[in-house]
């Protein structure tokens, strides 16, 4: 049942017990022997039946005020709502009596009422299920008579019976429809949610801004924390300073998560001053929040404090390895801090195993080699000079410096590009100057590697029209497949369908507003291809086809290249694409040819990012 007890009713019901127990108890009370107070049961038998009395002396006095009024249908309502407050009582022994009154109640209502309004939106909350939605759906016909509350109050329902039956979609645009006639709804959560998870986030930002501020305080504070957790900044502190124009209870931790996403780093440390001191009963977000306000602020002392604290409640974690590469970014000194030296020793044992996991392929193949060549099985390496040394270090310097450059300066910008935080234009020039330290700092390291390969293995020697017709007709291929979603009316599967999808799009429209659509175009078609094709076509293929056959080598190196992008919805199409750069550069013996195929892949992708954007 979705209509229960609210706490008014609670109230009323409690106050009703009491008088009408306590009238039976004085009528009785002269009849109360010694054995009954002994027995715990029968005194509890004596409550119960005075209650059930003082229950059908209303009964009886329903029945007959609506024998007077018997066109009153908010009479009967009033009757099944009363008789509904006991026919689901656990604790009295005479609920399954109510609730045969309340079914007999409730067929009163629909048969006599049915075209009444608020009978109507009573009985649509008795049901379950689909029966809900085909219920209250039969009723929207009938609605455009009501009143705008009253019509509102049926999208409600709609609503929460769609969102019952998992069907998402219709439950958010019923939402809305019940916001839209009434602000006062109790959708609008569900409503923002809808807006937001559909990209149309600007409408959630207006609406929520001229929807008056919930009287309810826990209520209220569940949209500062959807502002705070899926709108912009400016957003959930507009939110948040609404709810703390009202009186009642102040979240201090959601306040400081606003203020430092808003750039207002004095006003998260007074909230987090007014939380009290770092405990070890705080949860890991609470020590997220408490040690980036500290980093934020310059406070060195507080933020180890924390991440100690941090660091004996769950141990190492990957956020909390993220936490510590924040602070060390801010305050290089903290590597030498002796209390965090346990920190530094899992930083220092992390990179060790990045550099480490190459062998993993390198070994297999150099074994795998050595048993060729016992056997006489000629092998014809893709790149005169590249070897599995190559491979190891090309390999190694990708992955170590793809986690530690955001190790060390992601901090909470990341964190809130990995839940799903609408971020602010700081926060997304942030990641997008990470990127491009991280490309630049790879291929600084790689630079003597790039040596390696001759001036004809970066060009091609061969097959280049075949290269460029592949090209284009992948290109094509992927054009229309933007088109087709496009024109679908999906814009969101292009910008919002993942993380790696959403990183994408953001970093397309941060790069274009740092130097302009050509900017985003020379990083992204351009320097990204350039540097990938080095290292998996030319490294890890070149390394792998000195030791073994071409087939396997292709395919090993574009498992790795779908992997490493971590996007599982378009694994195959990543997978499609190494193997395609990697039959171009055996083709053409070069790696322009892939670096072709992979800048025309990305052009085509930050185009319909930017447009879309």
């Amino acid at each position: 049942m979705s209509m229960f007890f609210n706490q008014a009713g609670a109230f009323m019901f409690a106050a009703g017990l009491a008088c009408f127990g306590a009238a039976g108890m004085a009528r009785a009370e002269t009849a109360i022997t010694p054995d009954v107070l002994h027995s715990p049961e029968r005194a509890t038998a004596m409550v119960s039946t005075g209650q059930q009395d003082a229950y059908r002396k209303l009964i009886r006095a329903y029945t007959q005020e609506e024998a007077a009024h018997p066109k009153d249908a908010g009479l009967v309502l009033a009757r099944c709502r009363f008789i509904q407050t006991f026919s689901y009582s656990e604790e009295i022994s005479w609920a399954d009596a109510a609730l045969d009154d309340f079914e007999s109640c409730k067929k009163e209502l629909e048969t006599r009422y049915s075209s009444d309004a608020e009978a109507s939106l009573f009985m649509a909350d008795q049901h379950e299920g689909k029966d809900a939605v085909s219920f209250a759906r039969s009723l929207l016909p009938a609605s455009s008579h009501w009143t705008l509350p009253q019509r509102a109050r049926l999208h409600a329902v709609l609503a929460r019976a769609y969102s019952a039956a998992n069907q998402k979609n219709p439950a958010g645009q019923e939402a809305l429809a019940a916001v839209q006639l009434d602000p006062g709804s109790d959708q609008l959560v569900s409503a923002l949610r809808y807006l937001a998870t559909s990209g149309r986030t600007g409408e959630a930002e207006a609406l929520l801004a001229r929807t008056p501020v919930d009287p309810s305080r826990w209520k209220e504070w569940s949209r500062v924390s959807f502002a705070a957790d899926s709108l912009s900044p400016a957003a959930a502190l507009a939110e948040l300073q609404r709810a703390g124009k009202s009186e009642g209870p102040f979240n201090d931790w959601l306040a400081a998560r606003i203020y430092l996403r808003a750039g207002k780093t004095a006003e998260a440390v007074k909230a987090l001053a007014r939380a009290g001191s770092c405990s070890c009963d705080e949860t890991v977000q609470q020590f997220q929040t408490r040690l980036n306000v500290a980093v934020a602020a310059g406070d060195g002392k507080t933020a180890s404090v924390a991440l100690q604290a941090w660091f004996t409640k769950t141990g190492i974690t990957g956020p909390l390895l993220f936490a510590y590469g924040n602070l060390l970014r801010h305050e290089p000194s903290q590597l030498f801090s002796s209390t965090l030296l346990h920190l530094a020793l899992s930083m220092l044992a992390l990179m060790l195993v990045l550099a480490y996991v190459p062998s993993l392929i390198a070994f297999p193949a150099h074994y795998r080699g050595t048993v060729r060549a016992r056997l006489n099985k000629s092998t014809v390496p893709l790149f005169e000079r590249v070897g599995l040394r190559q491979l190891w270090i090309a390999f190694g310097v990708f992955l170590i410096v793809s986690v530690l450059v955001p190790l060390l300066g992601g901090g909470s910008s990341l964190q809130a590009l990995a839940t799903n935080k609408l971020l602010s234009n700081d926060e997304q020039a942030t990641i997008a100057a990470l990127q491009l330290s991280a490309m630049l700092l790879g291929g600084v390291l790689l630079a003597p590697i790039a040596w390696c390969f001759s001036r004809r293995e970066w060009l091609g020697r061969r097959g280049l029209i075949t290269a460029i017709v592949i090209a284009v007709l992948w290109t094509l291929v992927k054009a229309l497949w933007i088109w087709s979603t496009w024109h679908a009316g999906q814009h969101g599967a292009l910008t919002g369908g993942n993380l790696h999808d959403r990183t994408i799009a953001m970093l397309a429209l941060a790069f274009a507003r740092m130097g302009g659509p050509a900017f985003a175009f020379l990083v992204i078609a351009v320097a990204v291809p350039i540097y990938e094709e080095l290292i998996f076509r030319g490294c890890l293929l070149g390394g792998l086809t000195r030791h073994i056959s071409f087939g396997w080598a292709n395919i090993w190196q574009a498992l790795l290249f779908a992997v490493m992008h971590n996007d599982m919805p378009h694994f195959l199409f990543y997978f499609l694409l190494g193997l395609s750069g990697g039959w171009l550069a055996r083709q053409t013996r070069g790696l322009a040819a892939p670096i072709a195929l992979h800048a025309a892949n990305n052009a085509v992708a930050c185009a319909a990012m930017l447009l879309s954007g």
